[in-house]
């Protein structure tokens, strides 16, 4: 497997995240479930948008709530702005993420203070479980871009979403 740091900017509140609206960042290993190109939601999320399975089943047991944690980038000259809870990286980055993304992909996310990743077996084994019931729940949804596109042609499609969202609205 492959391990990448990247530099980035979290939300406005340290701590962890416990429910919806507090402008924190939850830690702990999520799931990129999905990529869709930045204009779609608007140019401040950057060139890519990468949503997470927040709250997964670990923070609904501990009763956190919340919804719309992404990993995404940053229109120009806002890019230090703390988000609302999402993980924001300069648009570079996130293209270079791209390659380390295939659905569904494991993101650990922790403190820069916490230097230690938890891989004891309890840990690997439920990663293992999670990612199965993930996979089984994504198989078969056709409209996600990156299940059938090449990460070259989700660029394009970003800097053309409009006209693609078109083409794709006439052919159904």
């Amino acid at each position: 497997f492959k391990i990448k740091a990247f530099p980035l900017i979290l939300g406005e509140n340290d701590g962890q995240k416990m429910r919806r609206g507090d402008k924190k960042t939850p830690e702990g290993t999520y799931w990129v479930m999905d990529m869709f190109p930045g204009k779609v939601m608007g140019k401040i999320y950057g060139s890519l948008i990468f949503p997470l399975n927040y709250p997964n089943k670990r923070d609904r047991a501990k009763g956190k709530t919340g919804s719309g944690i992404w990993i995404h980038g940053a229109e120009p000259g806002n890019l230090m702005e703390p988000t609302r809870g999402c993980i924001k990286l300069a648009n570079i980055y996130l293209l270079e993420l791209l390659h380390f993304i295939e659905l569904p992909t494991p993101i650990i996310i922790q403190s820069e203070s916490d230097k230690t990743i938890d891989f004891s077996m309890s840990e690997l084994n439920w990663i293992e479980e999670e990612y199965y019931e993930i996979k089984n729940n994504i198989r078969g949804h056709s409209r996600r871009l990156g299940l059938f596109y090449s990460k070259q042609k989700l660029r394009e499609i970003g800097e053309n979403y409009p006209k693609f969202s078109k083409s794709r609205s006439n052919s159904r």
